[in-house]
């Protein structure tokens, strides 16, 4: 069974018109391509390592495969969302691979 793929995002609001534009078209993106939210916008508690930017919330999404998540950042639907996130968040996007599991 392919590994199913995940997405991580720490994002920071910078411009809250243009984030509000971003998270309304983005959900009929992620929608389209299947992707299901695990976490939306939670503040973590920092354990180890350097501390999050103040402000700043963690989103997770789930996608059947990895691939899927990778083609969910690159598709048409997602690419004016992806254009408004550079201006309205300070952001890290990962792409991440699941464990298998059988």
């Amino acid at each position: 069974m392919e590994p199913k793929g995940y997405v991580l995002v720490r994002r920071k609001v910078v411009d809250p018109e243009l984030a509000a534009e971003y998270l309304q078209l983005s959900a009929a993106a992620l929608a389209e391509a299947g992707g299901r939210f695990l976490v939306r916008g939670a503040v973590a508690e920092v354990k180890e390592g350097d501390p999050d930017p103040e402000g700043a919330a963690w989103v997770v999404i789930e996608f059947d495969t990895v691939q899927a998540a990778r083609d969910y950042y690159d598709s048409a639907a997602y690419a004016r969302p992806r254009e408004l996130a550079a201006e309205a968040f300070e952001r890290s996007y990962l792409v991440v691979e699941g464990v298998p599991v059988s």
